[in-house]
């Protein structure tokens, strides 16, 4: 849905680099002063072509991405008991500390794959029932694009409801502008931070900032996976200090009670 409207707005880029020159000739009537120059029109014009090219190599890269951990993971599954077996064997730990790895990654994946969707459901069903209200046209697109941009960390649904406010705005519905902008900071913002980080600390017990930092990091190493892949890392590695300080008998250090040696291989 994405890709081809992104190809459409390239394909007419003349079209809607005129409609924008319209409006910001309005605006610069209405304020008194010039807001864009030419140069700078051409340079905005190539900057959205340009940015809307990128995405859709973007979005065709993740789909490979995506296609080869399926292919991956269908190995892992296959294999699974020897896989457990091996790390057993070969990893240089206890294996109650082995078996406590295996139980805290569990609970991380659940808590990151369950807790991303969730939130970004929620925030995509709050959006188009407000947009509904409003009257927006075309509600499956926004509400898919809603969902897919509240994945994004930082910047979250803003990449959404942001240039819905500026189309209402441009189209002269200045009123339904404001609320979209004004619903999407407010509601769409808290519903971002709380439930991102209420579900992850309550099904992986991770620290808000461990998620924080983890989806930053991870992005900018693994790229779009790295939403998951970054929490689970920081805390792993936070998880395995703890176990290297148990394993050299580090003075007033003691691992959680629910460290126990009676998880089997296949559990973990």
């Amino acid at each position: 849905m994405v890709t081809s409207r992104l190809a459409d707005v390239v394909s007419h880029s003349q079209e809607v680099l005129q409609s924008i020159n319209e409006f910001i000739s309005q605006q610069e009537q209405r304020f008194g002063f010039e807001i864009l120059t030419p140069e700078n029109l051409k340079q905005a014009m190539n900057f959205v072509t340009d940015a809307a090219t990128s995405t859709v190599g973007v979005i065709a890269s993740s789909f490979a991405t995506v296609a080869v951990m399926y292919f991956v993971l269908y190995f892992m599954l296959l294999n699974r008991r020897t896989m457990e077996a091996w790390f057993y064997s070969y990893l240089p730990l206890e294996d109650d500390h082995i078996a406590l790895i295996g139980k805290e990654l569990n609970s991380l994946v659940v808590s990151n794959a369950a807790g991303i969707p969730a939130t970004a459901f929620v925030q995509a069903l709050l959006a188009t029932i407000c947009y509904a209200i409003l009257g927006v046209d075309d509600l499956l697109f926004w509400f898919c694009a809603t969902a897919i941009a509240s994945i994004i960390p930082l910047v979250g649904a803003s990449i959404s409801y942001m240039p819905l406010a500026v189309m209402q705005y441009t189209t002269g519905h200045v009123t339904q502008a404001w609320i979209v902008l004004i619903f999407g900071i407010i509601v769409l913002g808290t519903v971002d931070n709380l439930v991102r980080l209420y579900i992850q600390k309550k099904w992986g017990d991770a620290h808000p900032l461990i998620t924080i930092f983890g989806v930053i990091i991870g992005v900018n190493i693994f790229g779009f996976m790295g939403l998951i892949f970054g929490p689970i890392l920081i805390s792993l590695f936070i998880l395995l200090v703890k176990i290297y300080m148990r394993e050299f008998h580090v003075a007033g250090f003691e691992l959680p009670a629910d460290a126990s040696s009676d998880t089997t291989p296949s559990e973990s």
